[in-house]
């Protein structure tokens, strides 16, 4: 048998030859998995997916919460506050949920929390404040308290839950934005930005707009037609009279002064009004600042 004499200069050439393309393939495997499994893309993108998640369960609980007032059967207060503490309820379980997303940033995971414990307070607030204005409510129709009282107490009631209600909503604010600023700074070369848009302040000319048509406010069904004038049905809870009068009004900034046919003047001061539900503020005969809801009607 020949023998054959395996020198090393026999691999020498095509080993320098293949060995270069070996390297260069296995760092551009390397570099193409880099590339499409890049982990802090990744958490980087399942990050501001979860934040435009929680944005869209707080949009809804707006939207929501607006409308309720307009939604639920008339005079049947239980049902209405079961459903705000309901909508609170199931705000706060969906963000519990987003929690358990594996590729999600702690940071967001720490909002997560601050909303989640506002949630909580939110709904503590709401179920105390609805329990005590629905007694008062109960005590002045079974004549345990001075009607004429009833607004007064509820007013008080009323202010002391909207400053509760602020400080819950904005106590973390300053946190949650530092936060979302580190967020920002770390994954800004892949996702757009975590901030949130400064509120949108409506304008003088979309509110005197939108409040004109027909609205309904417990025993008073105000009409504002484009002109300036309008009509104004108030019902006498006592006897069911009503008295139907026409105006004419004036808005100035927010605030719109309504003049009754009779030589009566009522004045309210805007703060919110959209397509279903208009929120407004007006001091009642004994001076107490009363918050309060009208629906359109058309």
């Amino acid at each position: 048998m020949a023998k054959f004499n395996l020198k090393s200069e026999y691999f020498t050439a095509p080993i320098k030859a293949v060995l270069p393309g070996i390297i260069i393939s296995v760092i551009g495997a390397t570099s193409a998995y880099y590339i499409f499994n890049n982990p802090e893309k990744t958490k980087a993108k399942s990050t501001y997916a979860t934040w435009k998640v929680i944005n869209q369960f707080e949009e809804m609980l707006n939207v929501s919460s607006e409308l309720l007032p307009c939604r639920s059967a008339t005079g049947n207060e239980i049902q209405m506050k079961k459903d705000f503490i309901h909508l609170y309820e199931m705000t706060r379980q969906n963000l519990v949920d987003l929690k358990s997303e594996e590729k999600l940033d702690k940071r967001l995971s720490a909002v997560l929390n601050l909303k989640i414990d506002t949630y909580d307070e939110l709904k503590k607030q709401t179920e105390v404040f609805l329990d005590s204005a629905g007694l008062v409510q109960l005590m002045a129709k079974n004549k345990e308290l001075d009607s004429s009282n009833q607004n007064g107490i509820i007013s008080g009631m009323q202010t002391r839950y909207i400053n509760n209600l602020n400080h819950v909503v904005y106590r973390d604010t300053s946190m949650i934005n530092s936060i979302l600023g580190q967020l920002n700074q770390s994954y800004s070369s892949y996702v757009d930005s975590f901030l949130v848009a400064a509120e949108k302040i409506q304008s003088f000319e979309e509110v005197k707009k939108l409040i004109t048509g027909t609205w309904l406010s417990t025993n008073v069904t105000f009409e504002f037609k484009p002109g300036g004038s309008g009509n104004w049905v108030e019902t006498n809870l006592k006897t069911g009279e009503e008295n139907n009068l026409d105006l004419t009004w004036t808005i100035k900034d927010a605030l719109v002064t309504i003049s009754l046919e009779n030589g009566k003047q009522r004045e309210f001061l805007i703060q919110k009004v959209g397509a279903e539900l208009m929120t407004f503020s007006f001091a009642d005969k004994a001076n107490n600042i009363i918050t309060a809801n009208a629906c359109r009607i058309k």
